[in-house]
């Protein structure tokens, strides 16, 4: 990275954009990364007629438009994701938390999982994956699997569902890239079957939750770590009270809900951790998972 990039930016118009984005999204974007406006915002240049961030600040001030707003903050947002992240928390929903979820919900044969901030999509049609091997085990269960991000772009790929060979290349083991996947041309296409399981729908972390209801398991992965230690401890409180009673909430490898929240026993099974509510203790769901 060239030592000069980002140099040319103004404090002032660097402290505006990240406000913006603390307010629109909860990310806090520390002091030195001024290089990532930059980066991250010089291929809107043309698209917005300026052709500098002072410009775009300017413009920004001056124009209220929300979704231009709004495309230039999505901008600034992480979105690395790839198929079935950090294995093995996939390998314990497939081997324990699943089966013992579907289990407890035999009476209703019904399950709902909500992965939050899906990026484009990778992680909840890697879950749509796992949960369609298992209903082979399960018949007439229903499972809802409802995925949010904050970014319209985002969205709109996750729901085409097409990825190219980079990106199935990243996490996807073959067999199952054979049997839920379609090639067409040097595009990769999930299969309808998959697609039709996620229901993809936007929602900002810090707006209203409206419309999600309380679900058996939650992922919220590789997210709390662009935040703040009170941002962090009031989306802990939120999902607290969006996840069933005898459920199970996911952070990523690097997160935890130590120092954020009272309301969870960390469970271990081998490589990976989720949460439970303490409430669930003496409950028989996930019983067999290592606390």
């Amino acid at each position: 990275m060239s030592a000069t990039l980002g140099s040319s930016i103004r404090r002032a118009d660097f402290d505006y954009i990240r406000e913006l984005l603390k307010e629109h999204s909860g990310v806090a974007l520390e002091d030195g990364k001024e290089y990532l406006l930059e980066v991250r915002l010089s291929p809107l240049y043309a698209e917005m007629k300026v052709e500098t961030i002072a410009e775009m600040v300017e413009l920004l001030r001056r124009d209220q438009n929300a979704a231009m707003r709004e495309r230039v903050l999505n901008s600034l947002l992480t979105n690395e994701t790839y198929f079935f992240r950090d294995i093995h928390p996939f390998e314990v929903l497939r081997t324990e938390v699943l089966p013992e979820l579907f289990a407890a919900r035999a009476a209703k044969g019904h399950l709902r999982i909500w992965s939050g901030a899906c990026s484009t999509g990778q992680e909840p049609y890697s879950i749509a994956m796992i949960v369609n091997d298992l209903l082979e085990k399960f018949p007439g269960f229903t499972v809802e699997i409802v995925a949010t991000d904050i970014a319209d772009e985002n969205l709109e790929r996750a729901r085409a569902g097409k990825y190219c060979q980079a990106e199935v290349n990243r996490g996807l083991p073959a067999p199952m890239l054979i049997r839920h996947f379609t090639k067409k041309a040097d595009i990769w296409e999930v299969n309808e079957s998959i697609r039709r399981m996620v229901a993809f729908r936007k929602l900002n972390l810090f707006g209203s939750w409206s419309g999600i209801d309380r679900a058996d398991l939650i992922l919220l992965r590789n997210v709390l770590i662009y935040f703040e230690q009170d941002a962090k401890k009031k989306i802990i409180a939120r999902m607290r009270r969006h996840v069933a009673e005898d459920g199970a909430f996911l952070l990523g490898a690097s997160e935890t809900v130590l120092g954020l929240s009272e309301e969870f026993h960390i469970v271990h099974s081998g490589k990976a951790s989720l949460y439970r509510p303490k409430a669930a203790e003496s409950m028989a769901v996930l019983g067999g998972v290592r606390r």
